[in-house]
């Protein structure tokens, strides 16, 4: 099993799937994922209230998926 520590490390992750958990908040670190290209957040509740203030570091971005979430930014 991985440690978070070493997830978080993973500055070269082009790909990253978190659908399906119920998600409601996402990590500050995941900023250092300055590579990711693809996140996948879908089917994760009613809402990721922490993803609108990270878009800004996602500068690689090209797709993000949200499908079935009820609220992005504020609710």
């Amino acid at each position: 099993m991985m440690t978070l520590q070493a997830f978080y490390s993973l500055t070269g992750l082009r790909r990253l799937s978190l659908s399906d958990n119920m998600i409601t908040r996402l990590s500050p670190d995941i900023a250092n994922f300055v590579s990711l290209q693809e996140l996948d957040v879908s089917h994760n509740g009613n809402s990721i209230s922490s993803l609108n203030s990270m878009f800004y570091q996602f500068t690689a971005m090209k797709v993000v998926f949200l499908s079935a979430l009820a609220c992005l930014f504020v609710c």
